[in-house]
């Protein structure tokens, strides 16, 4: 599957889970992990965390789940960009 064929597939997954969390959107690359075997990083766009902790670590299961039933079965790495919880200013030490 290419990047593009997978988006839409990570957004549905996201959408139906989190359908509060004010999803704006996902950016799917693909990378190697640290001994050199592909794998897919996503970054999820919230504006507001959308569930739990437990339940976003779940919810790579979720993704995965539905990229194997179409045949895709890199592993995936997901990153959750919180709007709200961002940093606003730089520490200071």
């Amino acid at each position: 599957m290419t990047e593009q064929e997978i988006e839409p597939i990570v957004s549905s997954v996201l959408t139906d889970r989190f359908p509060d969390g004010q999803y704006r959107g996902a950016t799917v690359r693909f990378d190697t992990d640290f001994d050199g075997v592909p794998i897919i990083r996503v970054t999820a766009r919230y504006g507001t965390r959308p569930g739990s902790r437990s339940e976003l670590v779940r919810t790579v299961h979720a993704i995965r789940d539905a990229l194997i039933d179409r045949g895709e079965d890199r592993f995936v790495f997901l990153d959750n960009d919180i709007i709200d919880e961002r940093q606003s200013r730089a520490d200071v030490d």
